[in-house]
């Protein structure tokens, strides 16, 4: 039998490893909350390759239903928006090629600089027409944050009141409040410096999906919307 406790200074030293820098980050640099939670613009383009640049929004839409995209054009497309955000100091959350359109999420824009990123890309990447442009307002994210937090709250008590309860003792529920303590820090902590150090290429963010282990956050890339 494998007597795991006698690496348990392996174990304090892995977890603080992990652990002070987290903290560390959380104290300096705080949270990066995707726009589900603090509000921001959806902003949907079609590529429209092959077409004239001075014909009109309303043609542009009409010929880019009828344009053949591959998805690898797309992604090159894509690929080629997000220096140009960068460049442009435009905060994006993630850039993406998704059924025949580019999505671009981000804080909060207005009409006037929706339509300035519109033509920057369509001069500098791919002439394109906005397909989708909605905008998530700050109430619906703080609904959605308390939520979340409500909802980690609740799912701890009840495995601590379970344990305590099948075990009749109340150092196991309280070790397992600990152990749900220490996963959410190393979870929260990392996904500071995550958001402090990568927040640009727009590969983390901040929700309430995917699973208990990770209920505060989430890859963009399966989850959230």
């Amino acid at each position: 039998m494998i007597r795991f406790m006698k690496y348990k200074i392996l174990y304090l030293v892995v977890s603080s490893a992990v652990i002070v820098p987290g903290l560390i980050s959380l104290l300096l640099f705080g949270l990066r909350p995707s726009i589900d939670f603090t509000g921001g613009t959806v902003l949907g383009l079609k590529p429209t390759p092959g077409i004239k640049a001075d014909q009109s929004q309303a043609n542009l839409k009409q010929a880019t239903f009828s344009a053949s995209i591959s998805n690898t054009q797309l992604t090159g497309y894509a690929d080629a928006i997000k220096p140009l955000l960068e460049k442009n100091k435009t905060f994006y959350e993630s850039v993406k090629a998704e059924n025949s359109q580019i999505t671009i999420r981000m804080k909060e824009t207005d009409e006037v600089k929706k339509n300035e990123l519109i033509k920057l890309i369509s001069k500098d990447v791919v002439l394109v027409a906005e397909s989708r442009f909605e905008t998530l307002g700050p109430v619906l994210g703080r609904e959605l944050l308390s939520k979340t937090i409500i909802g980690v709250v609740l799912a701890s008590l009840l495995i601590a009141i379970y344990i305590i309860y099948q075990f009749k003792d109340r150092l196991f529920g309280i070790c397992a409040l600990l152990a749900t303590v220490h996963d959410s820090l190393v979870i929260l902590g990392t996904f500071s410096l995550l958001g402090h150090f990568f927040w640009n290429r727009g590969r983390y963010a901040f929700c309430n999906g995917c699973s208990y282990g990770s209920v505060f956050f989430c890859s963009r890339h399966n989850c959230c919307l």
